[in-house]
């Protein structure tokens, strides 16, 4: 049987579905109980190259999830950060309240510290589209 005090977990209710929820994670599945994963830091290639992730358990509304989540290290941080396509980056110098808003709960990746997967998605698409290797 699995330990699932192994995973860093997070827990959400009125989250909805589980298809739009993780959209920008490279891979999820519903947990089972009897499956083995990785409790540590690995490389794997989800179609994204191979790249370091992390599992990560999330709960749903009762229902369970393992997420895998990029590693982002502080190169990449110090990459993506000047083209960062958080709330509080792309607020216009007029939207008070999205510019006073916390780095870190908007996932901006100038904070250094905790990314989000929607706002690495946004600013890989602007990069892209900007001609910018990431």
């Amino acid at each position: 049987m699995n330990n699932e005090n192994k995973f860093k977990t997070h827990y959400f209710s009125g989250a909805g579905d589980p298809n739009e929820y993780f959209k920008n994670h490279h891979h999820w599945e519903s947990f089972q109980d009897d499956k083995k994963y990785e409790y540590e830091n690995y490389t794997h290639d989800y179609g994204y190259g191979n790249l370091e992730y992390t599992n990560t358990l999330y709960s749903l509304d009762g229902s369970k999830y393992v997420v895998v989540e990029e590693v982002f290290t502080k190169e990449m941080f110090q990459k993506y950060a000047p083209y960062c396509q958080c709330i509080k980056c792309q607020a216009s110098w007029w939207e008070f309240s999205k510019k006073s808003m916390c780095a870190c709960c908007v996932g901006c990746l100038k904070y250094g510290d905790r990314e989000s997967a929607d706002v690495i998605a946004k600013t890989r698409e602007y990069m892209r589209s900007k001609g910018i290797e990431y």
